[in-house]
């Protein structure tokens, strides 16, 4: 989503801050509809406790689009072998088939975080995840370990913020807004059509 609006800016296709939402089914479009559902973490986050080679790792399931497994330590972030424990993680026999992202989240004050992410797909660590995020402060906050708006700090070194505002229906819609960047552009080739810009 920050990406997509990032896009949107550069390319002066709308005036003012971009914002950019998002369904559950990943789709992007310019402004909510009245009766869309909020992007809010969906089932409320639940207590995991799993084993995996003699180690034990207190984690929350939750899904933001897609599932997410928020593991709180207490240790420094930098100590955490995240390939090792997030590829273990990922796809543990208590998860669904599908397995979960995996954010190893260090509180760092009443309204600040720090994270690393493993992902699904990628199968390693990235340098940010927004879904991961949400669902890490989603988890903060039913979990009584931290407030909103949160500031959340990735491995990247980029700080995002996620908050909430009154959605309709009494509903909460849930916000990510931080830094995004322009690091390349492209043209995938069709071979029916010749290549596209993207």
């Amino acid at each position: 989503g920050d990406c997509a609006a990032h896009r949107i800016e550069l390319q002066g296709l709308i005036d003012g801050e971009p914002r950019i939402f998002i369904d559950h089914l990943h789709r992007m479009y310019p402004e909510a509809a009245p009766d869309w559902p909020p992007p809010a973490p969906d089932p409320p986050p639940t207590a995991r406790r799993l084993h995996t080679e003699g180690r034990t790792f207190d984690g929350w399931l939750t899904r933001v689009g897609v599932p997410q497994l928020v593991v709180f330590m207490e240790t420094p972030l930098e100590e955490i072998d995240v390939e090792r424990w997030g590829s273990r993680l990922r796809s543990h026999s208590e998860l669904d088939s599908e397995g979960a992202n995996v954010d190893f989240v260090k509180i760092e004050g009443p309204t600040r975080m720090s994270m690393r992410s493993f992902e699904r797909g990628i199968e390693g660590e990235t340098l940010a995840c927004g879904t991961g995020m949400v669902a890490a402060a989603a988890v903060g906050v039913a979990s009584g370990r931290t407030g909103l708006p949160v500031r959340v700090t990735t491995r990247g070194g980029f700080e995002f913020e996620i908050r909430t505002e009154e959605g309709p229906n009494g509903t909460r819609r849930w916000y990510l807004a931080g830094d995004a960047r322009l690091v390349a552009e492209g043209r995938l080739a069709d071979a029916t059509s010749g290549a596209r810009p993207c």
